[in-house]
C-alpha cells in the first residue's frame, strides 16, 4: 500500500470513528444485560476467570457477552460451549478499532479487561460502566503520563491503592481492593496440576521444582523490549554456553528442576543443541501449559493452579511475591508451607549475579 492510501486511510477509518461515536453517544442506548470483555493473551487472565465465574453460577440467563479477540475464527469452539457468547475482532490488521467491536463497546452496560487504557468510546455518565480488572502488580511508573478512562480498578488489597494511585492518577474512589478473580484458581490449586508436577519430577528424575519467571525480556516489539538483554539464549544471566550447560549440570547433580516460565511477551527461547535435562520452560497460554524441552508433553490446564506448587520462586517483579504471600498467608496447607520467595529488581544496580544464582539453592 502506497503513503497516499495508507495516510487515506487512516483519516478515513478516523473520521468514521468520530463520526461513530457522536451518533452512538446520542442516539444508541445502552444494552443494559451486555458485558463486554477484552483481554492480553486473547480469552486470558481475570477476564477469563471472571467470565467463567459468571458462566457457571446462572450469569448467562440475564446477560449475553461479548469477547474482544484478535482472531474470532480461533474461538469457534468457545463459542459453542458458552452460552450467550460471541467472539468479535478487536482490532484490524493495522491496530486500528473495527467498527464491529466499536458498537459492542458503545452499547455495553459493562466492559471489563485487564488492559483497559484506551480512550473511552462512549461517554461518561450514560450509563455505561468501565472495569480494568489490570493484569499484575509491579511497581511500575507512569512513565506515559496515561489518564485514566475506566470508573474502578481492581487491586489485590489496600497496601496496594497508594501505588496504583500514583500509577493511574486516579482517586482512591476508583480502585477496589477485591483482589483479582484468578487468584481464586491460584487458591483452589487442581488435581491435574499436582499430577502434571510429579509428571515433570519424575521424568528429570528430580525431588524439588524451581519457578524461574523473569520479566527482563527480549520482546518482539520494540517498544516492549529490554534493549540491554541482547545474548545467545535471550534469557538474563544465563548468557552463555557454559553458563547454560553448567547451571543444568548443577541443578541435576542436586536432583532440581528450574522451571522456566516464558514471559509472554519474550520471543521463543532458543538453547540450540545444547542437551539440558533439567532447565526447561512453560509457555503460558491460559487454556493449556506447554512445556517444551525434554520432550514433556502439553498439559491442558490454566497456569494459576500449578503456581502454588513449588519449593522457590525466582522473580523479577512483585505479583508473584504477592501470589505467594496469599498462599501462606491465606492456607495452611502442607503444599503451601514450603514455599520460599526470593525477589529481585531487575535494575543494573542491583541485578543477581551468576555466583549468586547458583548459591541460592543453597538457602
Amino acid at each position: 500500500m502506497s503513503s497516499c492510501s495508507a495516510l487515506f486511510e487512516k483519516v478515513w477509518h478516523k473520521g468514521m470513528t468520530i463520526g461513530y461515536e457522536f451518533y452512538g453517544n446520542h442516539f444508541v442506548s445502552v444494552d443494559d444485560s451486555l458485558i463486554v470483555f477484552s483481554s492480553e493473551p486473547d480469552f486470558s487472565d481475570n477476564a477469563f476467570v471472571l467470565f467463567e465465574y459468571m458462566q457457571k453460577n446462572g450469569y448467562a440467563e440475564k446477560y449475553h457477552f461479548v469477547w474482544l479477540v484478535s482472531e474470532p475464527k480461533k474461538f469457534s469452539e468457545e463459542q459453542k460451549k458458552y452460552k450467550n457468547t460471541v467472539f468479535v475482532q478487536y482490532r484490524d490488521k493495522n491496530k486500528r478499532m473495527c467498527f464491529k467491536a466499536m458498537e459492542s463497546l458503545m452499547k455495553a452496560k459493562y466492559f471489563m479487561g485487564t488492559h483497559v487504557r484506551q480512550s473511552r468510546v462512549r461517554k461518561r455518565n450514560t450509563g455505561q460502566t468501565i472495569i480494568n480488572l489490570w493484569h499484575g502488580c509491579g511497581y511500575k511508573a507512569n512513565k506515559n503520563n496515561r489518564k485514566v478512562f475506566f470508573d474502578y480498578c481492581l487491586v489485590p488489597g489496600d497496601v496496594f491503592i497508594k501505588t496504583k494511585m500514583e500509577f493511574f492518577g486516579c482517586s482512591s474512589k476508583k480502585l477496589l481492593a477485591f483482589g483479582y478473580p484468578r487468584y481464586d484458581m491460584m487458591l483452589r490449586g487442581s488435581d491435574r496440576a499436582r499430577e502434571y508436577k510429579e509428571k515433570l519430577l519424575k521424568e528429570s528424575d528430580s525431588e524439588k521444582m524451581i519457578l524461574w519467571m523473569p520479566t527482563y525480556r527480549h520482546a518482539s516489539s520494540e517498544r516492549l523490549n529490554e534493549e540491554t538483554l541482547n545474548n545467545e539464549f535471550n534469557i538474563p544471566i544465563l548468557d552463555d554456553k557454559e553458563r547454560l550447560l553448567a547451571f543444568n549440570n548443577f541443578c541435576k547433580e542436586h536432583h532440581m528442576l528450574v522451571v522456566i516460565k516464558k514471559h509472554y511477551l519474550q520471543i521463543p527461547y532458543d538453547f540450540g543443541e545444547n542437551v539440558l535435562t533439567n532447565i526447561v520452560y512453560l509457555e503460558r497460554i491460559w487454556r493449556k501449559t506447554v512445556c517444551s524441552s525434554m520432550n514433556l508433553s502439553t498439559a491442558p490446564m490454566h497456569w494459576y493452579p500449578i503456581i502454588r506448587l513449588w519449593q522457590l520462586i525466582i522473580c523479577f517483579w512483585i505479583s508473584p511475591l504477592v501470589l505467594h504471600w496469599m498462599i501462606m498467608k491465606l492456607t495452611q496447607s502442607q503444599e503451601a508451607g514450603y514455599l520460599r520467595i526470593h525477589w529481585n529488581i531487575c535494575q543494573a544496580s542491583t541485578f543477581i549475579t551468576w555466583n549468586s544464582l547458583n548459591s541460592l539453592f543453597w538457602i
